[in-house]
Parts: C-alpha cells; structure tokens; sequence
C-alpha cells in the first residue's frame, strides 16, 4: 500500500508594456496566486502471472488572477478565483501467460469539475467600466464532466537484447470555460480533448549492449481539439453567438483570446532512437521523428478564426531530429 500527499503553492508577479514604447501607454501587470493539493493512494501485488494495481487519486486546487489592464480606453482590474477538482479510480494489471509475454491493461474512470467567478473594478478600485461591469453580474460559471479511459497492450521478448510492443489507449484533457474574457459574452466553455492512439515498436539492445535502437510507429485520432483565438474573429462575431453576428461591432471582441474545439485530426508517424557506445565513456546519440498532421472536420469557429483543413496547429513540426556526443573520464 502506496500513499502519496503533496501540496503546491505559487505566487507570480510580471509585466508588460503593451504598446513597445518608452511611455507607458498601454501597460498590464499581473499578480497571481495558486495552491494545490493532491492525494494518491494504490494497492499494488504480484504473483508467479499477475502483476496490479488499484488505486484512486484526488486533485484539489484554486488559483486567482489579479490583473491590472491599462490600454488606453480598456482599463479594468480583475479578481477572478478558479477552483478545480479531480477525482479518479483506476485499476491496472500485466498478465505473463508465457515467458518473455506480457499483456497489460488499465481503466481509470475520471470526475471533474471547475467554477468560475468573475469580478472587475476601475483603476481606482470602485465600479467597473460599462464594457466589463456585466461580468460582475455572470452566475457561477461551471464545467463539469466525467470519462473513462482505458489501455492494452501486448510486449513480447524474444531475446534479452530484442523486444516488440503494440498497444492501444485513450485518453483526454478537460474542457472548461474561457477564464479570460474581456466582455461577458466571451464567458464562453469549451468541450474536452479526446484522443485514440494505436501504437507498435521494437526496442533493442545490440552489439554486447553497445548500440541501442528503437524505433516506433503511431496512429492518433484526435477530437475536439482546443486551440485559442488570440486575435478575435472577423466583424466582431462570435461564431458561439449567432444572435449577434445579425449585428456585429467591431469594436467589441478585441484580442478576445478564447479557446474553442476546433475539430478533429488524424496524426501519425514514426520515431527512431539510438544510443551508441563504441569505447568505455563515449556515448552518441540521436532522434528522428516523422509527424503527419491532418484536419479531417472543422468546427465553425475554426473556419472564422481562418482555419483551413490544410493548416495544421503549433508545435507539430513535420520532422525532428537531434543528436549529441558525451564523453565521460575519472579525474583523479
């Protein structure tokens, strides 16, 4: 039996000015606060064909953003506490019918659940502009939701230098509501992430364990995926909103900065990986990757937001690739 407690705490102050002068026109400063605490407990046990474990993890956290907005015509501070909770049960089990097999699965069952509050004053600590008074008056903002994730997979060794895997899992990131927003109509939620991910390799061990290589090839489907729209949609309207795209402003989403599903993709590729050392204390390495990222359905605030299927997100580069040389000595 396995119990694990933690507590986190974090306090950020930082600052920018807005408009790249030496005079401060448009300036924002920030002071936020986050506490943390998370407990996981998990009954684990091993027999001659069994391996597993049981267990449940619980996530209890707030965090306030304290931001002071000064650009101009757009002046506001900002209170705004979110409070998140997770909890989750799981069980986990690897089976070896035979020797050098192995078959693992697992379930986890998730519960979450996230409030926003949302609260905005002068500069001077008194009432809120027109623009963002309508936020005091927002209900509790709340996302809640549940999900079920599950993994197998099967390894086989067929030497103690040789092993082949392949796999199957899921998995999520949680939705929520946009905790940003300028004007009470952008106080918008968004769905979770989910994911579907196939998964084969080889790993190995050659040459009197003087190289090491592994290589590994996947396929995802990955849905409602969340992006942020950090220039505001065309004429003001808010794909969300359909009232009031009848008559847009465009004065009245300024870098409205909102996340949104923007569809689903298929992602696949291949990864290779080598670990060379020819001589006592020498080591080379190197990594190449292949990504292949494809849209297969847009939302509509994707396409307003300028989004093609032939686009594809940040940090998804085509290919990676890295390599290195260590040399390790005794110094006497």
């Amino acid at each position: 039996l396995r119990s694990i407690t933690a507590y986190r705490g974090l306090e950020t102050q930082a600052g920018f000015d807005q408009d790249g002068s030496p005079i401060g026109v448009a300036t924002t400063l920030i002071y936020n606060t986050y506490h943390q605490f998370t407990q996981e407990l998990r009954l684990s046990g091993t027999s001659h064909m069994l391996d597993w474990t049981v267990g449940g993890f619980y996530y209890n956290a707030k965090g306030v953003l304290l931001n002071t907005i000064d650009s101009g015509p757009t002046q506001f501070k900002t209170n705004d506490p979110v409070k998140t909770t997770s909890k989750s049960v799981f069980g986990h089990v690897v089976i070896h019918p035979v020797e050098g097999l192995n078959i693992t699965a697992g379930i986890r069952y998730t519960d979450d659940r996230k409030t926003y509050q949302f609260t905005r004053y002068n500069l001077n600590n008194g009432p809120a502009n027109p623009a963002q008074g309508p936020l005091n008056n927002l209900p509790l903002q709340v996302y809640a939701g549940d999900r079920v994730d599950y993994r197998i997979g099967v390894d086989y060794r067929f030497s103690p230098e040789v092993m082949a895997y392949a796999q199957f899992s899921t998995g999520y990131k949680g939705g929520g509501v946009n905790a940003k927003p300028f004007v009470a109509i952008q106080a918008v939620p968004f769905n979770p992430e989910s994911i579907d991910s196939w998964e084969a390799g080889l790993k190995t061990d050659l040459a009197d364990n003087h190289v090491r290589l592994n290589l590994a090839g996947f396929y995802m489907k990955y849905k409602n995926i969340v992006l942020v729209n950090a220039a505001g949609y065309p004429g003001g309207c808010l794909p969300t909103a359909v009232p009031l795209c009848a008559n847009p402003d465009p004065n009245y989403y300024p870098l409205s900065a909102l996340p949104f599903n923007a569809g689903d993709a298929n992602i696949k590729g291949l990864e290779l990986e080598a670990d060379i050392r020819p001589v006592g204390g020498l080591s080379i390495t190197g990594s190449l990757s292949y990504l292949d990222f494809k849209y297969t359905k847009l939302a509509v605030a994707a396409l307003a937001s300028g989004i093609s299927l032939k686009d594809y997100p940040p940090l998804t580069p085509k290919w990676k690739a890295s390599g290195g040389i260590a040399y390790t000595f005794e110094m006497q």
